[in-house]
């Protein structure tokens, strides 16, 4: 298991389907807003926000903040999640 340190310029869909993450690794988001939708194609991924202040913002017009395609064990923690099309 690893634990990679995540900002938000990084692309995390990208980053999850390249051979740097590897099922039960931790991503530790840093603190800012993520403009952007995860897709998660990996099992035992654990997305971690390392503060109170790490915000996912669709900005109105992405749909989901978070895509799980046929995974088991993801784990999505800590964050807070504003403005996308499909909140209820």
């Amino acid at each position: 298991m690893a634990v990679i340190d995540v900002t938000p310029q990084v692309d995390i869909t990208a980053l999850i389907d390249s051979d740097d993450v590897t099922e039960g690794d931790v991503l530790l988001l840093k603190e800012g807003i993520y403009f952007q939708t995860v897709n998660i194609s990996k099992n035992y991924i654990r997305l971690i926000a390392k503060s109170p202040e790490v915000i996912f913002d669709g900005k109105g017009f992405l749909l989901s903040a978070f895509i799980l395609s046929e995974v088991v064990g993801v784990t999505i923690e800590g964050m807070s999640i504003r403005h996308y099309r499909d909140d209820a």
